[in-house]
């Protein structure tokens, strides 16, 4: 029996610059920023930590010939996610 997750909006302040950023990069991923922000946070509550790391030698992996198959893994890193968090 799957369950429904309500969701809600919710207003950040953010700089626009930052934003916009974020915008392209998670563009060119195949992502929206929701979708970067729920992945985010869904780590966050699972790992109780916060670890940043950025680096420019990944992104070309990512193009529009290959998005499918990046957001692939991508979906199952979500559903897990989901699971994890809804044990808590």
């Amino acid at each position: 029996m799957a369950t429904t997750t309500t969701k809600i909006n919710t207003n950040i302040r953010l700089d626009s610059k930052l934003r916009q950023e974020v915008d392209a990069i998670a563009k060119t991923m195949g992502l929206s920023f929701s979708t970067v922000v729920n992945l985010l946070l869904r780590k966050f509550i699972l790992e109780k930590n916060i670890e940043l790391s950025v680096s420019d030698d990944t992104m070309p992996y990512y193009n529009d010939s290959n998005s499918i198959e990046v957001n692939e893994p991508i979906e199952k890193v979500i559903d897990f996610l989901e699971k994890e968090t809804k044990k808590e």
